[in-house]
């Protein structure tokens, strides 16, 4: 009985997030999924510019609420990303507030390996070839656009979670892909949200090259794990 309720419960909250809320640019219907994880969003990736772990729970409950959505406009790999992205933010949450800089008490804004880029690489490569195919199979909406970023999308939430500075120009590349996709599928509160998402990974960008700069010159020192 507490199973089906349970399940019930879901069914019942998707369709609440799936239920219009306002409308967006050009008259689109905006969905409460798209409405909170507007917030949500702009709350991980403000945070996260500030190198705030705080943008790790903003980032597990953007997940969550984005799965309905990207699930009902067909793009199932996003929809499954959100599932890989939480798993990451976990991790990240930790990385981020424990830090592996004993002396400094929280981790330091760094560079990508040299072997990391070739790993990237062919992972971006292998990684797409594989999930298109996936993709075309169960009739995603747009295969080879939703493999490419949600591939990409990895390597870069990955970057994040290791602090490398190279994750933003990363983003900047991803968001430039995202933005006319979710206007072709109608998710237009989405795109813009993506917009502010670019906006915010130009800010972060310049935001930790200065933490970067001042990481090398400076002795370590403690730091608030939620600063």
């Amino acid at each position: 009985m507490l199973r089906s309720d349970f399940l019930q419960w879901l069914i019942d909250c998707k369709h609440w997030l799936d239920s219009p809320a306002l409308r967006a640019f050009g008259g689109q219907p905006a969905s409460w999924a798209e409405v909170i994880g507007f917030v949500l969003g702009v709350g991980s990736t403000g945070y996260g510019a500030v190198e705030s772990p705080w943008c790790w729970p903003f980032s597990i409950a953007n997940n969550v609420v984005w799965i309905p959505l990207f699930f009902t406009a067909g793009l199932y790999a996003d929809t499954s990303l959100q599932f890989v992205y939480a798993v990451l933010g976990a991790i990240g949450l930790w990385h981020w507030a424990t830090g592996r800089a004993a002396a400094r008490g929280k981790l330091p804004v760094t560079r990508t390996p040299q072997w990391e880029w070739h790993l990237q690489a062919l992972l971006l490569a292998v990684g797409t070839w594989w999930l298109w195919a996936v993709l075309v199979h169960v009739h995603d909406s747009a295969p080879f656009l939703d493999a490419f970023t949600s591939v990409f999308s990895i390597i870069a939430m990955w970057a994040q979670v290791r602090k490398y500075i190279e994750t933003w120009p990363l983003w900047v590349a991803i968001d430039f892909v995202y933005i006319p996709l979710y206007i072709h599928k109608g998710l237009m509160l989405t795109a813009a949200l993506t917009v502010v998402f670019l906006a915010f990974a130009v800010w972060g960008w310049a935001v930790w090259h200065r933490s970067l700069l001042r990481d090398s010159a400076e002795p370590a020192k403690p730091a608030a794990v939620f600063a």
